[in-house]
């Protein structure tokens, strides 16, 4: 989910009989496109991504999403994860990136307040950049690793091993979910 242009979709190509990738922008599933068939890899299936993953048919050995959903808000992003988790085989793998917080200093916490939270502020900040004033900002969203383990135990996930990862002060976790029930300890 979120396969761009096709970085780890073509080694997975490589690997495995079947592959899927998803993207919500039509001129990245063309450069995966491209690169899939420069590759050589023709088992790729490449669909628009929705919310739903509707895109997605049957059950997956492996969901990989890895540096998409920080940029996702929430609530939709919440949605995406339980929507990935559903479409696990027994004993399939999720692979899952979110950020849980920043460390950025004071003075980019308050340029983000102001391209969020002040008329025009993206708007005057692009322009001061040189950019056009209409790009749009990137979004970077912080997910309650509580809610989202609590939502991958409830789907059947029974087993998850957590690696952090720190991006230039943007801390996350890659999540390795399986798809299995494991008994709880009380």
């Amino acid at each position: 989910f979120g396969c761009g242009v096709g970085r780890v979709l073509v080694p997975l190509g490589e690997r495995c009989d079947e592959v899927t990738g998803l993207d919500i922008s039509e001129a990245m599933l063309a450069e995966a496109r491209d690169n899939c068939e420069r590759a050589g890899v023709a088992n790729v299936q490449l669909g628009l991504a929705d919310d739903d993953v509707s895109a997605a048919v049957g059950a997956y050995d492996l969901v990989h999403c890895y540096i998409v959903l920080q940029h996702v808000p929430v609530p939709r992003g919440e949605r995406i994860i339980r929507a990935l988790v559903k479409r696990l085989a027994p004993r399939g793998v999720a692979v899952l990136h979110v950020t849980y917080m920043h460390e950025v200093p004071r003075s980019r916490r308050l340029l983000y307040w102001a391209r969020t939270r002040v008329p025009f502020g993206n708007a005057l900040l692009n322009l001061s950049l040189g950019r056009s004033p209409s790009a749009p900002m990137m979004q970077g969203n912080d997910y309650s690793i509580t809610r989202l383990l609590d939502s991958v135990h409830q789907l059947g996930c029974g087993e998850v091993h957590v690696r952090f990862t720190n991006h230039q002060g943007n801390r996350g976790v890659l999540l390795f979910c399986r798809k299995e029930p494991t008994p709880v300890f009380t």
